[in-house]
């Protein structure tokens, strides 16, 4: 398990606190990549943590110094907590936008964006830690007709996004025997494919 930090922001907050934000920031940005309102509410995504997975996650700290630094970052406004299940106690926490991985927004309001052909993955958090340093396993998401109809303005390709979705949900999302990777990759090869046969077509007629 390899763990980083912002310098500057080890150098304004300590090291400490510092790997905690970069560790809580990418699972946070993870959990807006991925979607679910499980953890979005209040305007803002969350992850979920008891000081003692905290301290599990990250094993070279003991739960009264993670104690200790969450204080600090609660009380310095970089941290929010909420326990909104009363019942269960569970707790989430929000780190402040400016140590998110991005500020751009994400759909429109998540203040997260992942890069062009980013995909989803199942992070391993939520009580639990990575172990045997094995990756995060990867999974797609299908897109929504707004989505991939955004994007097609954005590259004013003229793809229809509806029939986009349905050709490949008829397929089961899958690329030939493949499972779809990155749609936006395909949204592309429909793109160069309508040009191609636009160009065929226009050599006909000549």
């Amino acid at each position: 398990m390899i763990h980083s930090f912002d310098s500057e922001v080890a150098e304004k907050l300590g090291v400490n606190a510092a790997l905690i934000i970069a560790n809580l920031a990418y699972l946070q940005t993870q959990r807006a990549i991925q979607g679910g309102d499980e953890y979005y509410f209040e305007g803002r995504w969350w992850v979920r943590h008891s000081y003692q997975t905290l301290s599990e996650w990250h094993p070279y700290f003991s739960v009264p110094q993670i104690k200790r630094v969450m204080k600090q970052l609660i009380e310095a406004g970089h941290v929010v907590t909420r326990q909104p299940n009363h019942f269960n106690r569970t707790t989430y926490w929000s780190v402040a936008p400016e140590f998110l991985h991005s500020t751009e927004s994400y759909d429109g309001k998540y203040g997260i964006v992942p890069s062009e052909g980013t995909e989803s993955y199942d992070v391993l958090h939520d009580n639990k830690h990575i172990t045997n340093g094995r990756s995060p396993t990867k999974r797609f998401k299908p897109p929504t007709v707004a989505k991939v109809a955004e994007y097609c303005k954005e590259r004013g390709n003229g793809v229809d996004a509806n029939r986009f979705i349905d050709f490949y949900e008829s397929k089961g999302w899958m690329v030939g025997k493949n499972k779809m990777k990155c749609w936006k990759a395909a949204v592309r090869n429909w793109e160069r494919n309508n040009k191609a046969e636009a160009t065929s077509d226009k050599a006909v007629y000549l």
